[in-house]
């Protein structure tokens, strides 16, 4: 069995990335698995049935042009089974398009969705309409996906992220009570982006009884950055928000910090609220991606609804609050941890009986 990724992930292109990691596992069960991904030119082989080539462009649409040819010279030169698009907008017609003049099977992934636009939206309604098969990564996306375009729920899978376990050890280089003894810690990890709504969780700090003894370490980067830095000096709590940069390597962070947050308007699954319980790391979650299913209100932390400020105020306080506290603690630390290790499995078993059926 053969598969072309096309892929939006530009990390996959280090091999000793998670995103890398993953591809080797899963490209290693196959016969040959090749990524093309949006970035500098580079070809980067992962394993010995493992290729990634990055293809740019001048701009996005000669860039989508140029993956049409690499992909489509990829395809002349030896018969594949299936294109997987790690995306239902551009890249994925792009992959429809690419199956179709080449008579292969097409699945569209979504791990969620962030921008809205007429044009993105028909991409995707043909996407979802013609694919063979969609892999989601929560049942919550599956639900929105089969009741928004009215797709057959036999179509649709899940399969979680797979969770890197080798990015959560506690070295204890990096100890956050140490660094800010006698305070209360909530950490967030993200893109620092509109989607994210980390400005929500600025407004509540600003709203909180005793905010002295709070910090709010901010790990990530991205476009908003520099507004969410207006924003705590304008709320005048910027003593409590300590922003980060992004980091390669959070366990220390996950293993040290008292609680995460996670404040999302959107979110397909949510790795870093399963990786945060992995660590014995309390959660408050937005009503989005694994809460309710990974995430569970009052065993693993508290699930709030989306941008919900007096929620997200209130949860903050209570979590504060020592007996409630030490009960998520102690249920973190008597559960399994999550790793979905299975989601290979589940993934190839579609595969393989979708192009067994062809």
């Amino acid at each position: 069995m053969k598969i072309l990724s096309l892929g939006l992930d530009k990390k996959i292109l280090d091999p000793q990335s998670a995103v890398a990691r993953r591809a080797v596992v899963l490209g290693d069960k196959v016969e040959k698995y090749m990524v093309i991904v949006p970035s500098a030119e580079q070809r980067v082989d992962l394993s010995a049935k493992v290729s990634v080539w990055g293809i740019a462009g001048a701009n996005k649409v000669v860039t989508l042009w140029r993956i049409y040819k690499k992909a489509s010279a990829l395809l002349k030169q030896e018969k594949f089974d299936l294109i997987t698009a790690q995306d239902s907008s551009f890249l994925g017609f792009l992959g429809l398009k690419l199956a179709k003049k080449f008579h292969l099977k097409y699945e569209t992934q979504i791990h969620g969705f962030e921008k809205n636009s007429v044009l993105r939206d028909y991409l995707t309604s043909q996407c979802l309409q013609n694919a063979d098969l969609v892999r989601v990564v929560s049942a919550r996306l599956k639900n929105q996906i089969k009741e928004k375009y009215h797709l057959l729920a036999d179509k649709i899978y899940i399969a979680p992220v797979v969770v890197d376990t080798a990015n959560l050890l506690n070295s204890a280089s990096i100890d956050l009570h140490k660094i800010y003894p006698n305070h209360f810690i909530f950490l967030t990890v993200g893109r620092l982006v509109p989607i994210k709504n980390i400005a929500l969780q600025l407004r509540a700090i600003k709203k909180l009884s005793n905010k002295e003894k709070i910090k709010l370490v901010i790990v990530g980067d991205g476009s908003e950055k520099d507004s969410l830095k207006k924003l705590a000096s304008d709320l005048n709590i910027r003593e409590q928000v300590i922003f980060y940069g992004w980091q390669d390597k959070i366990g220390d962070l996950y293993h040290s910090a008292d609680c995460l947050l996670l404040t999302s308007d959107s979110e397909g699954y949510g790795l870093v609220a399963v990786e945060a319980r992995n660590c014995g790391l309390p959660v408050i979650i937005t009503e989005v991606g694994c809460a309710d299913e990974v995430i569970k209100d009052s065993a693993h932390g508290l699930v709030i609804p989306t941008n919900d400020q007096t929620a997200l105020v209130q949860a903050m306080e209570k979590m504060r609050q020592s007996e409630f506290y030490d009960s998520i603690k102690n249920n973190l630390a008597s559960e399994k941890k999550i790793d979905n290790q299975e989601s290979f499995d589940i993934i190839l078993n579609r595969w393989q009986t979708l192009i067994k059926n062809y």
